[in-house]
């Protein structure tokens, strides 16, 4: 057992030099009752809920997870126990048996990482994930990911910007279905190559095409229909 406070008057009688080991229990046992704070170890017996039962070498004790004990702890850990006003808490994890268990950083209640005049990194060797049931949200002034493959599962996206810019080499979409609704469309392009394997419908209020060099429209039946005029109009003109 440490004792954080010097001891003074009949304590200073009852120190280890002078006093067995059972009598140093009896000490401890009165300073864990009286108020007088105090530190000793111990290994984690049994979690019942938020008690932990902690056994010392000669005494089980119920204590309680301090807040300022981040890293949760499991059985058999090894801890730091504090004694003050007559309760027990479990200050910090010191040693864990099985050391391939994951470290878990756990608090009751709301969890708030902030540095107020700095910035905060989380780095990790091989792998990082963020999970809730909840919804997560990220707020900054800039958002910027760099990654060599990225792959994203939505049920349902949601996207709302004022402006996309996308510089790819190669783009493939695949969907059942897609509609896009535009005031303006504007494309520009080297070669465009488009099959359509059933029906298309083009319907508008004023169709122009032009063609530099040749227009060629080829079909086993072809209709050209107008209420007014049809007009065909060339230096040459062959029918038939």
């Amino acid at each position: 057992m440490i004792s954080p406070l010097p001891p003074t008057g009949e304590q200073a009688l009852l120190s280890e030099e002078h006093v067995p080991d059972h009598a140093a229990n009896a000490v401890a046992d009165l300073q864990a009752t009286s108020g007088a704070p105090s530190l000793e170890t111990g290994q984690i017996e049994r979690i019942e809920g938020p008690v932990l039962v902690v056994w010392t070498g000669s005494r089980a004790l119920r204590a309680k997870r301090a807040p300022a004990c981040i890293v949760a702890p499991e059985l058999r850990d090894r801890v730091l126990l504090a004694h003050a006003d007559g309760r027990t808490y479990v200050l910090a994890v010191l040693e864990r048996e099985e050391e391939q268990s994951p470290i878990r950083l756990t608090a009751d209640g709301d969890l708030r990482v902030e540095s107020t005049s700095g910035r905060v990194d989380v780095v990790a060797a091989q792998g990082a994930s963020l999970a809730t049931r909840g919804t997560l949200s990220l707020r900054a002034k800039a958002l910027e990911a760099k990654s060599e493959v990225a792959e994203m599962t939505f049920s349902k996206l949601r996207l709302l910007g004022s402006e996309v810019l996308a510089e790819v080499t190669r783009t493939k979409l695949v969907a059942r279905a897609i509609e896009s609704v535009a005031e303006v469309v504007q494309q520009t392009a080297t070669r465009v190559s488009r099959v359509v394997t059933e029906l298309e419908h083009v319907r508008v209020g004023t169709l122009d095409l032009a063609a530099e060099k040749s227009a060629m429209i080829h079909a086993e039946n072809a209709v050209v229909t107008a209420k007014a005029l049809v007009k065909v109009d060339g230096e040459l003109v062959q029918l038939g």
